[in-house]
């Protein structure tokens, strides 16, 4: 496990112990749910040693992508950052009818002052 984290850590330079405590139990709960994915899928796509980064970015990606969603629905979200989820999570901003009615209603605004 020690050869393990020290391939790919999610450890950071920092003084802060409690910080190191984290990063720690991130890279050792990393680990245990690749070894437990692979015995119950041994026949996956992840089951080698080299794939150990991508099952980390699915895990990621699995984790982050619902959160992304629901901070889309936030109606008064900045352009940008709006633009930047839709590219994430490969929508088309063209396509979406909030995204549309937030540009309607900033070019009502700016005909108004």
């Amino acid at each position: 496990m020690d050869f393990m984290t020290h391939a790919m850590t999610a450890k950071r330079q920092t003084k802060r112990w409690p910080m190191l405590m984290f990063y720690n139990m991130l890279d050792l709960a990393s680990i245990a749910s690749l070894v437990v994915f692979r015995s119950k899928f041994p026949d996956s796509q992840f089951s080698k040693s080299a794939r150990r980064r991508f099952f980390q970015l699915e895990v990621a990606k699995g984790l982050l992508v619902p959160q992304m969603e629901r901070r889309r629905m936030i109606k008064h979200l900045p352009r940008q950052l709006a633009t930047t989820i839709d590219l994430v999570l490969d929508k088309d901003p063209e396509g979406d009818t909030q995204a549309q009615n937030a540009a309607q209603s900033t070019a009502l605004r700016s005909k108004r002052k």
